[in-house]
């Protein structure tokens, strides 16, 4: 069935909506500014209804009405984000990222790829099981933030208004993703889908879930990494794949496995240029990983040297079974949840 003008116009609207949403709250200078840009984005795409289903028009309304509200609560606030505590952000983030996932929806219309389903079906979990996290544990920064002193709601009906429309946009978000799991079960009729071997890079998103402090670009590389390693590993592990698609995901691992090395130490900007100049080059890659680690070890107080090097150890014994026995289940699982350890300490001290 062809779609009329208007439809195309409306997805392509909510397309380029979402995907400058999840960019800017990524970008990790002037956050506040941000902030509000992406509120007044937001709420300009929930009165996007054209071709909407009545629990898109219920979602699209309750996003309206929070937008007006976080807006109006928040636009005289100059925090200064670097002496303040981060739960507003945090609690904010977490509420408009899932538009990640419906960007990568959006696309599926338009190209069928299983790259854009994975990223879509990965994006969709990740981000609104974060949304349900924050909204059990009470989202303090925004009720702290723009309940207090909201020019167009008392305080106590704002705390009341805010839990009501979270608690049914988590309702929404739990039936949607029922609806995505039937969708997506041609995938797990694939049984190497499903092996160890290439979900056990989900173990890298150890150190996202529980940071040792406050979110930054270390924490996007390790997501990348956690993605480009799935990817790379079902590239390899099947036959799903062509030859140039290995290749390319394999380059891919590797600027992903740069950039998440580098990001501890670096500004994002230095770690994306050094990633794409040296990307190809396996020496350096490996160069890069050890001194990263060795790095981490120097920085790393005496308790967690002792940890880190027994994490080392362990490393590279894995790392010399996999050279002599190939690629299996047990040394996938053990080498990615060695590593996501590491990864997880060296949080600990990122600059």
């Amino acid at each position: 069935m062809n779609k009329s003008n208007i439809v195309i116009y409306s997805e392509v609207f909510s397309m380029v909506t979402s995907f400058l949403i999840g960019i800017l709250t990524y970008i990790p200078y002037d956050r506040f500014f941000f902030m509000k840009v992406t509120t007044l984005i937001s709420l300009s795409k929930s009165f996007n209804l054209i071709n909407c289903s009545k629990f898109e028009y219920f979602h699209h309304i309750l996003n309206g009405l929070l937008c007006i509200y976080f807006f109006t609560g928040t636009y005289k606030l100059n925090i200064n984000f670097e002496d303040e505590d981060y739960h507003l952000l945090n609690d904010y983030y977490s509420v408009v990222r899932p538009n990640i996932s419906t960007f990568f929806l959006l696309l599926r219309y338009y190209y069928k790829n299983v790259i854009i389903d994975l990223l879509f079906f990965i994006s969709f979990f990740y981000y609104r099981l974060l949304f349900i996290y924050h909204v059990f544990k009470g989202m303090p920064g925004i009720k702290l933030y723009v309940c207090n002193n909201n020019p167009l709601i008392a305080n106590n009906s704002c705390v009341l208004l805010f839990d009501l429309c979270y608690l049914l946009l988590v309702i929404l978000n739990i039936y949607w993703g029922f609806l995505i799991i039937g969708k997506f079960k041609k995938y797990f009729k694939f049984k190497k889908y499903l092996s160890l071997k290439n979900f056990s890079s989900i173990l890298i998103a150890i150190p996202i879930l529980y940071p040792f402090k406050e979110h930054n670009y270390y924490e996007i590389s390790i997501f990348i990494l956690m993605i480009v390693s799935f990817l790379y590993h079902i590239s390899i592990c099947t036959n799903y794949f062509n030859s140039n698609y290995k290749q390319f995901f394999y380059y891919l691992d590797s600027f992903a496995v740069i950039n998440c090395c580098l990001s501890r130490i670096l500004d994002p900007l230095y770690c994306l240029v050094i990633s794409i100049l040296s990307f190809r080059n396996l020496k350096i890659r490996n160069a890069i990983y050890i001194c990263s680690a060795i790095y981490t070890y120097i920085d790393a107080d005496i308790q967690d040297k002792y940890i880190l090097l027994s994490l080392y150890l362990s490393i590279l014994l894995c790392f010399l079974n996999i050279n002599k026995n190939n690629w299996t289940n047990t040394n996938s699982l053990i080498w990615h949840f060695l590593n996501s350890l590491y990864i997880w300490i060296g949080g600990k001290y990122k600059k």
